[in-house]
């Protein structure tokens, strides 16, 4: 089992979504990485995180809103 823990900034509002009669929130986390490349130029890699909670939990969307800081645990895939 992959277990993946994240921490960046939603890059837009949550949003509650169906699969096949279940619902769940869906939110992308950008998290961003910075290093130095062989020229010596500083660079800034960013990576976007897709997110799905299986539970529609109305206590957690409100937080969940484009810039906010989160971090999230949990089982992931490749």
């Amino acid at each position: 089992m992959l277990k993946v823990e994240v921490i960046g900034n939603i890059g837009g509002d949550a949003t509650v979504k169906k699969d096949g009669g279940r619902e769940f929130v869906q939110f992308s986390v950008a998290s961003t990485r910075r290093y130095t490349n062989s020229e010596g130029k500083a660079v800034d890699q960013k990576d976007w995180i897709s997110c799905f909670y299986h539970s529609v939990d109305s206590k957690v969307i409100p937080f969940l809103k484009a810039g906010t800081r989160v971090f999230v645990r949990g089982s992931g895939e490749l």
